[in-house]
């Protein structure tokens, strides 16, 4: 039973460290792919037009890359719908 203690505090009370990886300029599920293997929770905190990024495509990010943050973590990123089309009158 102490085996099993120890390993409950060592999960849930010891913290985990990660890096968190550059997922401005990749693909949406690239990022989740990359998030995921730091134990990190991708989370899209919204969509923006942007005539410079393909659409699908991480903007920014909350957490700056290369920071130690926590296995378990909420990473929020700005995803790309594209250029913002209107109709030429």
């Amino acid at each position: 039973t102490l085996a099993v203690a120890g390993g409950a505090v060592w999960t849930y009370l010891v913290p985990h460290p990660t890096t968190v990886p550059e997922l401005a300029g990749e693909r949406l599920g690239v990022a989740q792919q990359l998030a995921e293997e730091a134990g990190l929770e991708l989370v899209v905190e919204r969509e923006s037009f942007s005539s410079d990024v393909r659409a699908g495509t991480i903007i920014s990010q909350s957490m700056e890359p290369g920071a130690e943050a926590e296995r378990g973590d909420r990473i929020a990123v700005v995803v790309s719908r594209g250029p913002e089309l209107r109709p030429v009158t």
